[in-house]
């Protein structure tokens, strides 16, 4: 697992030796309602005004990587809670968020 802060963005990364997964099957999976925690990754990403990718082999593994700008309409995170709320979220590291 790796947080970078970028001048702009934030980048989230984390990576497992495990299992695997065919990810095209997969989100096709979760697009017909078997399994939420792709999906609610990718939400979750969007409404932070970022993207995310998904890597991963069959028996080789995962990667996760999500990346997000520092601020969103010119508030920084940390001032900004989830949905565009004023606030900061609830147990925000500052450091982390860009306090």
């Amino acid at each position: 697992m790796a947080l970078r802060q970028f001048e702009h963005d934030l980048e989230l990364v984390i990576g497992d030796d495990g299992a695997g997964l065919d990810v095209p099957t997969a989100l096709a999976r979760a697009g017909q309602g078997a399994t939420l925690g792709l999906l609610s990754m990718q939400q979750r990403t969007r409404l932070a005004g970022g993207e995310l990718e998904i890597k991963s082999t069959p028996g080789a593994g995962t990667e996760v990587r999500a990346r997000a700008s520092r601020s969103t309409k010119g508030r920084r995170m940390s001032e900004q809670g989830p949905y565009g709320q004023r606030g900061p979220c609830p147990g925000a590291d500052p450091d982390i968020a860009g306090g």
